[in-house]
């Protein structure tokens, strides 16, 4: 049987620790998530631990917006920049609701 890579391992122990947490508000986390790096350390040894959304962004293409909109300009019969326009729109519309519910 093969090995489970470490980062693998890690992050079902990631996994599991943030449902324990969640279930019990008063255990104190061994490890420490830091929001702007988006990065996990484990508050004994000092180990940081790299969160898997970043993992798989090194794997992921960047999202090339202006070859999309192109296409997607020309298939509903609109320009380009509208289609750019409304993509604006939409995602800052999603964050301000995103950041209603975290201050809620």
């Amino acid at each position: 049987m093969p090995a489970i890579p470490l980062f693998m391992s890690k992050a079902v122990d990631l996994t599991e620790l943030w449902y324990n947490i969640n279930r019990d508000t008063t255990m104190k986390a061994p490890i420490t998530f830091d929001e702007p790096s988006h990065t996990y350390t484990h508050n004994e040894t000092g180990e940081k631990y790299t969160s898997v959304t970043t993992l798989l962004g090194k794997y992921k293409k960047p999202f090339d917006s202006e070859t999309v909109a192109t296409r997607v300009a020309k298939r509903e019969g609109v320009s380009k920049d509208l289609v750019l326009e409304m993509w604006n729109t939409e995602k800052n519309a999603h964050v301000i609701v995103v950041l209603q519910s975290i201050n809620c």
